[in-house]
C-alpha cells in the first residue's frame, strides 16, 4: 500500500500550476510515488480520475482501491490480445455475426478464403458475401429459430455445405457454429474451413477405384465415358470428349464424348472423326503447344473455328494432353463449367486423363494377349491334330516294316528300327498332350454342380489298374462338398496330379498318396501328399512348364504336359496351384484352390 497522502493540493501549489495546467497522467505520475515505473496504472487511473469529476478527487484512494481492478483489466486485455494472435493465425476462417446477420468479425484467413477483404466485409449482411442464394432462406430461417428457442439445427455441429467465392464460385466447406453473448449482445461465430482439396484428392481416389473396377467388365469405349463423366462430376462440367492421337501425330479422332454432351447437348455425328491438328481450332492448341490450355472465355478467342450443325456450344473449355515417351498419345477435354476454370481442376483433370490412358494401356495389352493366346491355341490344336495324321502313316509303315523284316534284321537295325518305332509313339503322346492342353477352355462345357467326391472316384477308375499294380494306398480324408466346375476337367485335373503321385515313387517303396479335400471361405481346397522323389525345391517353379521333365525319360516316362495341363485347369477355373517338398527322397505335395459360391444360392 502506498503512504497517505492529502486529498487536495495545496492552495500555493494549485497557483504554481494554474498556467501549466499538466494533464491528469502528468499531474497523477508526479504525486504517487512509484506510479511513474507504472504507466499502465497512470493511463487507467487518470481516466477514472477524469470521469469522477478532475484531480481534485481522492487520487490515493483511487490508486488503492483500484490497483487489483486495473490489474485484472490489463489482464483481460492481454488475453484479448492472444485470442486475436490465435484468431489472425488460425487455419480455419472466422467469422463472426449479430442477431442480424451483419458481420462483426473476420479473420484473415476468412479474407483469404472467401476474397472479401475484412474491411470490405464488416458490416455487410453475411449471407450476401458468403452463402450461395438457394441457401439464403435456410440462413436466416435457423438464426429466427435460434433466437425464439435458443436451439438451431447448425449450432454447435459439424456440417459441410457449399460456401460462394467473392468471383461467383462455389466451393465445400466444412461448419461449425457457436453462439456468443457479450455485453449482453448475441453473437454467432461461424468457423470455416475450405475443404476443396481435401475433397478433390478423394474424388480423384475413388474415381480411380471405380474405373479400374468398371474396366474389368466393360469395354474399352465404356470406359473411356465413364472417365469422361468422373471428369465432369469432379470439375461441374457439362461436357466432355476423348481424342487418341494417331501415331503420324499429325491427326487425331474422338474417341467419345461425355454421357451428358450427347444426351443433352450434341447431337452432330463425330465419333471415330479425324482431326488434322494444322488445320483443327484453337481446343487441339495442347497438342501444339504441348501442354494444357484453358479457354475461360471462349467466344473471344480469334482463332476459334465454328462448329458443325447439332455440336453443343462451348462457353469456356480445359483440354489436357497425356504424354507417353515424350508424344502426346490423348487429349481430354471438359467444358461449360458454370464459373472459370481453376488450377484445381486442370491437376484434377490431368490426373484423371493419365489413369484412364493407364487403364486403356492395360485394356490394350490385355485384349492383345487374349487375341495371340487364342492365335497360338488355335495354331497348336491345329499343328497337333494335323500332325497326328502323317504321324500314324509313319508309325504304321515302321510297323510293317519291323513284321515284313522279322529276323533278317541285324541287332543294331534292330536297335535303330526299335528307336524309331518308340520315337514315334512318344511324339503322338505329345501330340495328344498339345491338343489336350489347347482344348481346355475351348469345348464350351458349362460348369454346373457337381459332387466332388463323385468326381474323384471316376479319376480314380483310370487310375485302379496302375494302382493294383504297384500295390498302393490311397487314402482320401476331409469333406468334398459340391462344387460349381466342368466336370471332365476336374477329372482330368485329379487324375494327373494322383497319376503323377503315383508315377514318381521309389521303388521298393509302398507307394502312400493322401488326398485331402476341404471347404473354407468359399474356396475348395484339395491336396495330394506323396512319399515319392520329391522334388529340388528351387526346381519346383519349373514344374507347370509345358515340356519340362524334373525326372530323366528313361526312368520315369511323361511327356512334360501333365501338369502344365493341370495349371491350365486350375486357372480356367479362377484357382491356383503349386508344389510343396522338402527335397529329393522326402516326398512332394501338389495342392490347388479353385474359387467356390454358396451351393444352397443355387
Amino acid at each position: 500500500m502506498l503512504p497517505a497522502r492529502q486529498n487536495e493540493l495545496a492552495p500555493s501549489d494549485r497557483d504554481s500550476n494554474a498556467g501549466s495546467a499538466p494533464s491528469a497522467e502528468e499531474a497523477f505520475a508526479d504525486w504517487i510515488p512509484g506510479a511513474k515505473e507504472r504507466k499502465d496504472l497512470i493511463e487507467v487511473a487518470a481516466y477514472h480520475i477524469a470521469q469522477r469529476g478532475g484531480f481534485k478527487l481522492d487520487s490515493q484512494a483511487c490508486w488503492d482501491a483500484g490497483e487489483a481492478q486495473i490489474d485484472l483489466m490489463l489482464s483481460l486485455r492481454e488475453n484479448q490480445l492472444k485470442l486475436q494472435t490465435v484468431l489472425d493465425n488460425s487455419l480455419d476462417a472466422v467469422a463472426m455475426i449479430d442477431s442480424d446477420s451483419i458481420v462483426t468479425g473476420w479473420n484473415p484467413q476468412a479474407a483469404r478464403i472467401f476474397g472479401w477483404t475484412q474491411a470490405e466485409a464488416l458490416g455487410q449482411p453475411l449471407h450476401g458475401m458468403i452463402i450461395p442464394p438457394r441457401y439464403r432462406e435456410e440462413h436466416a430461417q435457423g438464426i429466427k429459430q435460434y433466437l425464439a428457442t435458443g436451439a438451431g439445427p447448425y449450432i454447435k455441429t459439424l456440417i459441410e455445405v457449399r460456401a460462394l467465392h467473392r468471383d461467383g464460385h462455389e466451393f465445400p466447406v466444412e461448419l461449425t457454429i457457436a453462439p456468443v453473448r457479450s455485453a449482453g449482445k448475441l453473437e454467432f461465430s461461424a468457423f470455416i474451413r475450405d475443404i476443396t482439396e481435401r475433397k478433390r484428392i478423394n474424388g480423384i481416389q475413388t474415381a480411380r477405384l471405380r474405373l479400374l473396377e468398371y474396366a474389368a467388365s466393360h469395354s474399352l469405349k465404356e470406359l473411356l465415358v465413364a472417365a469422361l463423366d468422373e471428369a465432369g462430376a469432379l470439375t461441374d462440367s457439362p461436357i466432355g470428349f476423348f481424342h487418341f492421337l494417331d501415331a503420324d501425330q499429325k491427326s487425331l479422332s474422338l474417341q467419345v464424348w461425355s454421357t451428358r454432351t450427347t444426351r443433352e447437348f450434341c447431337t452432330a455425328a463425330g465419333e471415330g472423326s479425324h482431326y488434322n491438328i494444322d488445320n483443327a481450332g484453337v481446343w487441339v492448341e495442347c497438342v501444339r503447344q504441348q501442354r494444357p490450355v484453358i479457354h475461360n472465355d471462349y467466344a473471344a478467342l480469334p482463332d476459334r473455328h465454328g462448329f458443325p450443325p447439332g455440336h453443343a456450344v462451348v462457353l469456356r473449355e480445359m483440354v489436357v494432353p497425356v504424354f507417353r515417351k515424350g508424344l502426346v498419345v490423348a487429349i481430354l477435354g471438359v467444358g461449360n463449367k458454370a464459373t472459370p476454370y481453376l488450377d484445381a481442376d486442370l491437376e484434377t483433370v490431368t490426373k484423371l486423363a493419365d489413369l484412364a490412358w493407364d487403364i486403356v494401356e492395360g485394356m490394350r495389352a490385355d485384349a492383345e494377349l487374349s487375341r495371340s493366346n487364342a492365335e497360338l491355341e488355335q495354331f497348336s490344336y491345329a499343328v497337333s491334330h494335323d500332325m497326328r495324321q502323317p504321324l500314324r502313316m509313319i508309325s504304321s509303315y515302321l510297323q510293317l516294316l519291323d513284321k515284313g523284316l522279322g529276323t533278317t534284321l541285324d541287332a543294331e537295325k534292330r536297335k535303330y528300327l526299335n528307336f524309331a518305332v518308340d520315337g514315334a509313339k512318344r511324339l503322338d503322346q505329345m501330340l495328344v498332350g498339345l491338343l489336350e492342353y489347347s482344348r481346355v477352355g475351348r469345348k464350351g462345357e458349362p460348369p454346373e454342380w457337381l459332387d466332388s467326391r463323385a468326381l474323384l472316384d471316376e479319376a480314380m477308375l483310370f487310375l485302379q489298374p496302375a494302382l493294383d499294380e504297384v500295390q498302393a494306398e490311397v487314402r482320401i480324408e476331409g469333406d468334398w462338398p459340391k462344387i460349381l466346375a466342368s466336370p471332365n476337367e476336374i477329372i482330368r485335373l485329379l487324375q494327373n496330379l494322383i497319376g503323377n503321385a503315383l508315377k514318381f515313387h521309389i521303388a521298393g517303396r509302398v507307394p502312400l498318396i493322401l488326398v485331402h479335400s476341404e471347404k473354407c471361405n468359399k474356396e475348395w481346397r484339395v491336396s495330394i501328399t506323396d512319399n515319392g522323389v520329391g522334388i529340388i525345391p528351387s526346381q519346383i517353379g519349373r514344374l507347370f512348364q509345358v515340356f519340362q521333365r524334373l525326372q530323366s525319360r528313361a526312368v520315369y516316362e511323361g511327356n512334360g504336359i501333365g501338369l502344365a495341363l493341370c495349371r491350365k485347369i486350375v486357372e480356367h477355373h479362377g484357382g491356383r496351384i503349386w508344389a510343396e517338398s522338402a527335397g529329393e527322397g522326402q516326398g512332394s505335395r501338389f495342392c490347388f484352390v479353385l474359387p467356390q459360391q454358396e451351393f444352397e444360392k443355387h
